[in-house]
């Protein structure tokens, strides 16, 4: 009994780990997604942020195209 309590716990420790480390993963991504929306909104205040329209008419016209062509 005393082992199967102790492989249990082996088991749930294992796991918290891998939730402690997805949990970090996700919060890190947040912040990188966070700074990447700041940097853009600066950007965008600042008149430096462009558009390239010829790739953007681009991707429209493949998006209507029809399959195949």
């Amino acid at each position: 009994m005393i082992n199967n309590i102790t492989s249990q716990n082996a088991v749930n420790t294992g796991e918290l780990q891998v939730a402690k480390k997805n949990r970090a993963a996700v919060l890190s991504n947040r912040v990188g997604e966070e700074n990447k929306v700041e940097k853009l909104r600066a950007m965008i205040e600042s008149g430096e942020y462009r558009i390239d329209l010829r790739a953007v008419a681009e991707k429209m016209a493949e998006q209507l195209r029809p399959e195949g062509r």
